[in-house]
C-alpha cells in the first residue's frame, strides 16, 4: 500500500470544492498527511516541483458526448507524477 505524506488537494471554487476539500482533509488526518490546497491552474507542474504523493480533485458524472471531451480529471491522470484521487461531487 502507499504512503502518501503530500496530498495536493485541486479546486475549482465551485461549489463542491468545499465537499471535496472536507474529504481531503479527512482522508490526510487518516493518513497523517498534510494537505496542500491549489486552484486548477498548473496543478501538475506544481505537483511535480513540491514532489506531492497524492492529487485530490472532483470529478462530474459524464453524459452523452461529454464523454469524448478530455477534461481535467483525464489530463491529470495521464500526466501526473504521483497517485492521483479523483472523488464524485454532488455528494
Amino acid at each position: 500500500m502507499a504512503v502518501y505524506r503530500r496530498v495536493l488537494l485541486v479546486v475549482d471554487l465551485t461549489d463542491d470544492s468545499l465537499a471535496i476539500g472536507r474529504k481531503a482533509q479527512a482522508l490526510a488526518a487518516a493518513l497523517g498527511a498534510e494537505v496542500e490546497l491549489l486552484h486548477v491552474v498548473e496543478f501538475v507542474r506544481v505537483a511535480r516541483e513540491r514532489h506531492a504523493d497524492l492529487i485530490v480533485l472532483g470529478s462530474r458524472e459524464r453524459h452523452g458526448l461529454s464523454i469524448l471531451v478530455n477534461l481535467t480529471e483525464d489530463t491529470v491522470l495521464h500526466a501526473a507524477p504521483c497517485d492521483v484521487l479523483a472523488m464524485r461531487t454532488r455528494l
